[in-house]
């Protein structure tokens, strides 16, 4: 393990917001080495992924009067051991501008009422390291640096844009909310979807200093390819054969194959319709909305729900990945049920609604994504093989 004298990093950190010190390994430091922070930085010392002491731009010599935090995790030992571990993140505290940020894929912006409308939406962002110790403690890991093209922005621009489908869906639920009104104020929709955001920013040890939305324009889609959308119901006429047969129920050895629907309240239209579509496939869908009795105790109900499962659908977008709330709750019931599984069983799907990450915990599961053209054909053929009729 490599001993280091004098501990730089003598870059302009034009394009990183981190990096870390050694690159890879473990490095030491002794009594008198130097730190030197550069204008713009600021160094952070860690202990056994601890975050610790500060140092802001300047030559600082390594000694117990400024290494107050680590010493009392690292002990009495400081001053009677030749060198001893650290690792430093220097951390750029510049202000990172005009990041572009664009749908890859369409919001989802409507209700059941009005229908759903699809939108292509653009813009650019600004922020600043505001808190170097809790962005460290978030983001620093393992990883040697952090650029600006990398996760960190990634992360940022999922936040953005589901403070943005958040903004206009509140918006055009309000009795007198017109869409058109938003698109033709985006500086007044801009300044608000930034306050949405801005904890979440806060969180992070970022702060947004400039959001705006250069363009938000309704997306044409054809019916047959609308991630969400309900086949058209054939008529009688149209069935020959089974007009006077009631639909054949998906049943597994203890009755009807029962399916939750774990999501965010923010995608309910499009989890309604879902649920329409697996109850019309004879499937025992379980949704809130539509199971809950009146007077039931729902925090009581839904974690029974979720154990009385045969499987559990993570329905996922951009806004439930990053949003605190009761479906984290959901999520963790079903990870806890999905443990107690015999080996083999299929009992969790990650279902994305829309382009967005798949959170951490989830990635072990195999997701569907339900946009696409075969998407929810293959949500069917998995939920035929656990109920034993695929």
């Amino acid at each position: 393990m490599r001993v280091f004298d004098i501990v730089e990093y003598p870059n302009e950190m034009s394009d990183e917001l981190c990096h870390r010190f050694p690159e890879a390994g473990d490095g030491r430091v002794h009594t008198g080495t130097l730190l030197i922070v550069r204008d713009r930085q600021v160094a952070v010392v860690s202990l056994n992924g601890k975050l610790l002491d500060v140092f802001g731009s300047g030559r600082h010599k390594i000694a117990a009067d400024n290494l107050p935090l680590y010493i009392k995790s690292f002990g009495e030992l400081f001053d009677k051991k030749a060198s001893f571990p650290a690792d430093i993140f220097f951390i750029s505290i510049s202000e990172i501008l005009d990041i572009k940020w664009g749908t890859s894929s369409p919001i989802i912006v409507g209700n059941l009422r009005s229908g759903a409308t699809y939108l292509d939406a653009w813009g650019k962002f600004s922020f600043f390291i505001s808190s170097p110790q809790k962005f460290a403690s978030k983001f620093a890991g393992v990883l040697s640096k952090y650029n600006i093209t990398g996760e960190i922005i990634t992360r940022l621009r999922v936040i953005t844009l589901s403070a943005l489908q958040e903004e206009l869906s509140e918006f055009t639920s309000k009795g007198d909310g017109n869409l058109l009104d938003a698109i033709s104020h985006l500086k007044d929709t801009s300044a608000k979807t930034l306050t949405r955001f801005h904890d979440e920013f806060e969180a992070l040890g970022i702060s947004p200093t400039h959001y705006l939305i250069e363009g938000l324009r309704p997306k044409e889609i054809s019916e047959e390819k609308l991630p969400t959308s309900i086949p058209m119901q054939k008529s009688s006429s149209d069935l020959p054969n089974i007009q006077n047969k009631p639909p054949i129920p998906i049943r597994t050895n203890s009755g009807i194959l029962r399916v939750f629907l774990c999501h965010s309240s923010s995608d309910k239209p499009y989890v309604q319709k879902l649920y329409q579509r697996l109850k019309s496939d004879n499937f025992d869908p379980w949704l809130d909305e539509e199971n809950l009795l009146p007077g039931q105790d729902w925090k009581l109900e839904i974690p029974k729900a979720v154990r009385k499962a045969d499987i559990v659908i993570v329905c996922l977008s951009r806004n439930s990945v990053t949003k605190a709330g009761y479906v984290q709750k959901e999520i963790k019931d079903a990870l806890d049920i999905a443990d107690e599984q015999p080996e083999g069983t299929i009992f969790l799907i990650p279902l994305k609604l829309e382009e967005c990450e798949v959170p951490d915990r989830l990635s072990r599961w195999q997701w569907v994504n339900y946009f696409d053209e075969n998407g929810y054909k293959r949500l069917l053929n998995t939920l035929h093989t656990r109920a034993g009729t695929g």
